[in-house]
């Protein structure tokens, strides 16, 4: 049986799908199967707002690239763009993302997850192939985010509050 990954990028305006299989050569770029895409409903600034909507792009996305690729997706790699990042990382998940903005400050490539420069189905299909052969430590994934936990932001709000009154 072909090994096949699949991977979903959810944005706040489109929901994409690539799935793609490595090429007989593993010298040789993966092979694109199938894309798939739709817009994201019951998506704000990065957070589910209404499951049911998401779901359904979700859903509607990978009936597409499923359909053209030919294949029943059984799992698949996730990439949420914003804060939802250090969301999957707290659960101690590597991820993929695009090397701009606040993932810069979530992901750290090679420990936490992979950094990309572009988010093409190209792009994507090669990380998903890197990603599925390195080994990541559920625990740095896990502590790495503690950083950004409500706990800290509230020692670093006080601390900042308490040298403004020095």
């Amino acid at each position: 049986m072909r090994k096949v990954y699949t991977g979903v990028d959810i944005g706040t305006y489109h929901v994409k799908v690539v799935i793609a299989a490595p090429a007989e050569n593993p010298e040789l770029p993966m092979q694109i199967l199938g894309t798939g895409t739709s817009s994201s409903k019951g998506m704000r600034h990065g957070y589910i707002i209404d499951i049911k909507e998401a779901t359904k792009s979700i859903r509607e996305a990978l009936h597409r690239a499923a359909s053209a690729a030919k294949v029943r997706v059984r799992s698949a790699f996730l990439a949420v763009g914003g804060i939802g990042l250090d969301e999957v990382k707290g659960r101690g998940e590597a991820v993929i993302a695009r090397a701009d903005g606040g993932a810069l400050e979530i992901v750290h490539n090679d420990k936490t997850g992979i950094l990309i420069t572009e988010m093409s189905k190209e792009t994507l299909a090669s990380a998903m192939k890197v990603i599925d052969k390195m080994k990541f430590s559920t625990e740095t994934c896990h502590t790495s985010v503690t950083k950004f936990s409500s706990n800290n932001f509230k020692l670093n709000f006080l601390r900042e509050i308490i040298k403004t009154m020095r």
